[in-house]
């Protein structure tokens, strides 16, 4: 396979991956993510009285991207947040 291949026809992600394999390429994320902004539409009546809070730092671009998409299938947008954890982690040193 060529670097030009689309990620799904690639096969196995390099050894240096965490899991090993390709779980979901693109755009099977981005038909995800549609179905789950579809879901929060179904389920309330008004998404305008909806509020996504995104944690810091992967969840708020997701928390923006579904927004956007019920705001597209909806007419009205969600209330949105972020939250910075990092002090509250007990994890780090």
């Amino acid at each position: 396979m060529t670097q030009a291949d689309p990620p799904s026809r690639r096969g196995p992600v390099p050894s240096g991956s965490p899991a090993g394999h390709l779980l979901v390429d693109g755009d099977q994320l981005g038909r995800t993510i549609a179905r789950l902004a579809h879901e929060i539409v179904e389920r309330h009546a008004e998404p305008s009285g909806l509020a996504l809070v995104g944690v810091h730092t992967r969840g708020v671009p997701l928390a923006r991207r579904l927004a956007t998409l019920i705001n597209q299938f909806s007419g009205e947008s969600p209330d949105l947040g972020s939250v910075d954890i990092a002090l509250y982690r007990d994890d780090l040193g």
